[in-house]
């Protein structure tokens, strides 16, 4: 039985209000809604991938985007030289 990761699911949903920051098809990028620090984004998949040990975690084009998503995110927060 695969686990369900409510967060995530409520935040592809919509039932979780968020401020996008940057998205694709694939991967969508947020500020957290409940930050723990002044900066806290979050980068997940559109599709769950129950594990990093999924054959889903390691499609190229995934990889790809979520790599584009963090960079595209540091740019858009000014993060650059501080580090992320």
């Amino acid at each position: 039985m695969a686990r369900r990761d409510w967060y995530c699911e409520d935040v592809l949903s919509e039932r979780v209000q968020i401020h996008r920051i940057w998205e694709d098809d694939l991967v969508l990028a947020f500020h957290h809604p409940d930050p723990q620090s002044q900066t806290h984004a979050v980068v997940i998949p559109k599709k769950h991938i129950s594990s990093i040990l999924d054959t889903a975690a390691t499609d190229g084009t995934l990889l790809s985007s979520m790599v584009t998503a963090v960079q595209e995110t540091v740019l858009k927060l000014r993060l650059e030289r501080t580090g992320f």
